[in-house]
């Protein structure tokens, strides 16, 4: 799923930050369409719901702080 994402806009890459879980990472995207842009990518053999939700809380928080930045 990151590979056929990073692909689909143009990216070079992710430049990872953290770990969100075991198994889940944070990074942002190197140049392409939409560089800078903050993904949290999960390795996982099924879906879970409780990964999603954490990931979507995570990515908030980082927009709410990146905001009070500015």
């Amino acid at each position: 799923m990151t590979v056929s994402i990073c692909k689909r806009f143009q990216t070079a890459g992710l430049s990872l930050e953290e770990e969100v879980l075991p198994l889940a990472a944070h990074g942002e995207m190197l140049l392409g369409d939409f560089p800078g842009m903050h993904m949290v990518t999960k390795a996982a053999a099924r879906e879970e719901e409780m990964p999603l939700f954490v990931a979507f809380s995570f990515l908030k928080e980082k927009a709410l702080c990146i905001k009070c930045q500015i």
